[in-house]
């Protein structure tokens, strides 16, 4: 676990512990606000954070692809640019941006690694440790949607059948 608070860190996203600068809205972990995102204790929770809100977008709003769920991360309507960050993502993950997803933790975890770069400078992503998204996706108490670590570190994802997926996703508490 991760705590950029008092590092001098001087990104805002790694500073706060909230690397895809999620919104506040009384997260578990948060402990304050910075403009109108969220501080959280350590990264862990700022992942937790994001993997819950990128799994609303699926379940709740029905965004399968890329497009859809960066259009409402980070509308244009605030200033973003969401096909430049989209295509950015899309290229990241080696797919296409209007590629249905399949969201198991595998895809969360890789969507979590390829959207930081265009929140947080490339200087605060090399400070990621990677197990930190492992640790908030697993946070979630989501049965099957846990990253599994192998001897190598990384390992086999245990996937989740949609049902269970859908109903523990909607019943999950901030």
């Amino acid at each position: 676990m991760a705590d950029f608070r008092n590092t001098g860190a001087t990104d805002r996203g790694l500073r706060d512990n909230n690397p895809l600068n999620i919104n506040a809205a009384g997260w578990k972990g948060q402990i304050g606000v910075d403009g109108k995102e969220a501080i959280f204790s350590d990264t862990v929770y700022g992942f937790r954070a994001a993997a819950f809100q990128l799994l609303k977008y699926y379940n709740s709003y029905g965004l399968t692809t890329i497009n859809e769920i960066i259009a409402r991360w980070a509308p244009a309507a605030d200033g973003n640019d969401p096909i430049t960050y989209g295509n950015n993502v899309a290229s990241r993950m080696g797919i296409g941006a209007d590629d249905q997803l399949t969201m198991d933790a595998a895809t969360l975890k890789s969507l979590i690694i390829a959207m930081m770069p265009n929140e947080i400078l490339a200087s605060s992503v090399d400070q990621i440790d990677q197990s930190d998204i492992d640790a908030g996706i697993n946070m979630m108490n989501l049965p099957g949607l846990q990253v599994v670590q192998g001897a190598n570190g990384y390992g086999g994802i245990l996937l989740l059948s949609g049902i269970f997926l859908v109903l523990f996703a909607l019943s999950e508490k901030k």
